[in-house]
């Protein structure tokens, strides 16, 4: 979400043993402009408590 609006969705999977948060897959809606996810995957990560972020080009994150 970004506000209101529905821009997009991502498939992540939590490897709890190996505290690794994996992006699967990350589509856009038609006509939405990428966003970026660094903060939003990294406030996830920080409370399932993954160590690290991976799959997906890093969810095309700007940082990290």
């Amino acid at each position: 979400l970004q506000g209101d609006r529905r821009v997009g969705r991502i498939g992540p999977v939590f490897d709890r043993r190996e505290k690794v948060l994996t992006v699967k897959g990350l589509w856009w809606q038609a006509g939405q402009k990428p966003v970026d996810l660094a903060e939003p995957l990294e406030s996830l990560a920080a409370f399932l408590g993954a160590e690290r972020i991976e799959g997906v080009s890093r969810a095309r994150r700007a940082r990290r």
